[in-house]
């Protein structure tokens, strides 16, 4: 017995949602997917806005922070609400800052690791 591999496609832009741009992709990207034995199940197209592109995902999210972040806030991470999101929190390494897997490598790949092996 084999086991079927699916996929979805997930669009992002308000060019494509507006009329603005014509999409070409989602076309090209099936062709692809089936060619190579994918069975494509479903495609999105969200606004470019990042809550609607965490909502719209249907697979685990792990979102790492660094604990001395200076770019992106840990609050506004943590108010995105993404249902998938991996063990239902941010994961903080502390110590690092923007750059987690270079600051911290060991932490981040414990962390990628453990959610690598959670899928």
């Amino acid at each position: 017995m084999s086991d079927i591999v699916t996929a979805g496609i997930l669009v992002i832009g308000d060019e494509i949602l507006s009329g603005r741009t014509k999409d070409k992709n989602i076309g090209f990207i099936a062709e692809y997917l089936t060619n190579i034995g994918i069975d494509l199940r479903e495609v999105r197209v969200v606004p470019d806005d990042e809550v609607e592109i965490v909502r719209a995902l249907k697979i685990p999210l792990a979102i790492v922070q660094g604990s001395e972040e200076q770019i992106v806030d840990l609050g506004y991470l943590q108010r995105l609400a993404a249902p998938t999101l991996w063990r239902g929190q941010v994961q903080v390494i502390e110590g690092a800052g923007h750059a987690t897997q270079w600051e911290q490598p060991e932490a981040f790949d414990k962390i990628l690791d453990e959610f690598a092996s959670s899928l």
